[in-house]
């Protein structure tokens, strides 16, 4: 969904939905000289991307609800209308079905219980900011990384908002009061909405590249990395010691960056893991382990494209899975597996 945003805000009216006839064509408003988003209201505005009231007025202190945003975000991502996909909730409005359906399908949000998606409740900060980090395409990084978000007030954000928070902090994409809150729980207003479309609209690759950033030590080892140098928005050069320097593509260095924070990720699961796994989550499971060893940037060679290792390894990885070998490491044991019996061996 990464790629899908700039356009398409470009010629979103972000605020329509709420029920009040729009200032036409002003990109000015009487109220938001003190408000933290000025310039970001003002921006929007004179790209035609939000309007405000007739009365002159933006009221940025206004609530948000949780259908109003989701009409927002389904129409700035682009995502195809979908009313079925609704249909679990029994609070969503006629004019909102499609678009909370789009984003539920595309599982950016859920609702707020099992048939309730809260449609007319203000939709609070960490609420706001799931729903961005997951539209945005960062929300596996988010579990990956796992960052602590560097707020005075981050023992107050639900858990699962702790990753997505973790992350937007750490990229700079969610920024707090200036006395250092996030203020997790507290509504949503229309300046918040308006300062983080901005920077979807206008500084989304800036945030693909703190992105990378955040996960190449990660990836490469702190220690290992010796300078990050932007030729330009989309080309990096990562200087590694004693290692060879790549120049790399964002996009692809991205798409390797997932990859291989999935393995580690996966990696660290544990014996007690695998045992409560269904069949099917097992086979999904080292699929992506596989996947991961067939990559192009892999540290290992399949050394037989042509066998599906899935099955023997899943076999192996149950027979040795019992009550007293809970605490070893799911990655390990398949690792080496792999390695001993000749399927996969390593390449640096």
């Amino acid at each position: 969904m990464k790629r899908y945003v700039l356009i398409t805000l470009m010629t979103l009216l972000i605020l329509s939905v709420v029920p009040l006839s729009p200032q036409a064509n002003s990109p000015s408003f009487s109220d938001i000289s003190t408000s933290y988003a000025k310039e970001e209201i003002e921006a929007l505005a004179k790209s035609g991307v939000i309007d405000g009231y007739t009365d002159g007025t933006f009221r940025p202190t206004a609530d948000i609800t949780r259908a109003e945003f989701a009409k927002l975000l389904a129409m700035a991502l682009n995502l195809p209308q979908n009313t079925e996909a609704a249909a679990a909730f029994n609070d969503v409005p006629i004019w909102a079905e499609p678009y909370i359906g789009a984003l539920v399908d595309a599982g950016v949000t859920k609702g707020v219980a099992a048939n309730t998606f809260g449609s007319t409740t203000p939709i609070t900060r960490q609420d706001m900011m799931v729903m961005i980090v997951r539209g945005l395409g960062y929300d596996d990084y988010a579990t990956f990384l796992s960052f602590t978000p560097a707020f005075k007030d981050f023992n107050q954000i639900s858990n699962y908002a702790y990753d997505q928070i973790g992350l937007a902090a750490n990229i700079q994409l969610a920024r707090g009061t200036h006395q250092g809150y996030f203020l997790p729980k507290q509504a949503a207003h229309r300046q918040d909405a308006a300062r983080w479309i901005y920077e979807v609209v206008f500084e989304q690759t800036t945030y693909d590249r703190h992105l990378a950033e955040s996960a190449i030590p990660r990836v490469y080892g702190s220690g290992n990395v010796v300078d990050v140098i932007w030729h330009d928005d989309d080309t990096v050069e990562i200087q590694l010691f004693e290692q060879p320097t790549r120049v790399v593509e964002l996009d692809e260095l991205l798409s390797e960056l997932h990859g291989t924070l999935q393995y580690f990720y996966l990696s660290r699961q544990y014996g007690h893991d695998w045992i409560e796994y269904s069949n099917e989550e097992k086979r999904e499971y080292v699929g992506k382990m596989v996947a991961f060893w067939e990559a192009d940037y892999s540290f290992f060679r399949v050394t037989n494209e042509d066998q599906d290792l899935v099955p023997a390894l899943v076999t192996h990885l149950n027979s040795f899975f019992n009550e007293d070998n809970l605490y070893y490491s799911i990655g390990e044991k398949l690792e080496n597996y792999a390695l001993e019996n000749g399927y996969i061996e390593r390449t640096e």
